[in-house]
């Protein structure tokens, strides 16, 4: 008799830790959820949203656009561990949500640490796309500055962006730990591809964003 409740004490209790086990994961699901939404986080000088001026800790809405003005920059986040920066007299419009998972920048720059994007990332890429080139993400640390219309710098500080010339057959994966730069110049006969030199940004300004979402950036070795 003596086994019987006790062996009906362990089934109990196995099962009210399986239950609380699963009630933690639909929690943690949950958050994920809310999360993903973009939010600014920071702003510094003049920043609007859909020409209105921004609000710290607001949400982005899907399609937004995003522009600073001199010496103004902005920073949103998404989701883990996820965030960018908006640079000085950049136009970026952004569509972060549910079903949507991509930036586009008609001017300007944006630095970025997307350290876990999770659903952002399900069975496709985030795609960062300007007038020259896109670039897939799956989790990385990257910079990118429209210069011009038709010249378009990337970066890829560390680790992997798949890169596609606008309105070409060029494409390739980069892969780098310590900063590999292209430029992609559209002309008259498709895009032409040119290695870049390390300019903009340096190790200490991508840093100092990682930092905004605890994360060290492992220069020189891959992710652990």
């Amino acid at each position: 008799m003596r086994k019987i409740v006790l062996l009906a004490l362990i089934t109990v209790l196995v099962v009210s830790s399986l239950a609380a086990s699963g009630t933690r994961e639909k929690d943690s699901e949950r958050l994920d959820k809310e999360k993903i939404d973009a939010v600014l986080t920071y702003i510094q000088g003049e920043v609007t949203i859909n020409n209105q001026p921004g609000v710290e800790g607001s949400t982005v809405p899907l399609g937004a656009t995003v522009k600073t003005g001199e010496d103004s920059a902005a920073e949103i986040t998404f989701g883990s561990q996820n965030i960018f920066r908006v640079e000085a007299e950049t136009i970026t419009t952004i569509h972060i949500g549910k079903d949507e998972r991509r930036i586009q920048i008609q001017k300007g720059s944006i630095d970025a640490i997307f350290e876990r994007l999770g659903v952002f990332a399900d069975n496709d890429r985030f795609r960062v796309e300007t007038p020259s080139v896109v670039a897939g993400i799956r989790g990385t640390v990257f910079y990118i500055n429209v210069e011009k219309q038709e010249t378009t710098y990337l970066c890829t500080c560390h680790g992997t962006v798949h890169q596609e010339a606008a309105e070409d057959s060029v494409e390739k994966d980069v892969t780098a730990y310590h900063h590999k730069a292209y430029r992609y110049i559209k002309t008259d006969s498709g895009v032409k591809v040119e290695s870049g030199t390390l300019v903009y940004h340096d190790d200490e300004s991508m840093q100092s964003l990682g930092n905004k979402i605890d994360v060290k950036i492992p220069w020189g070795r891959p992710a652990e």
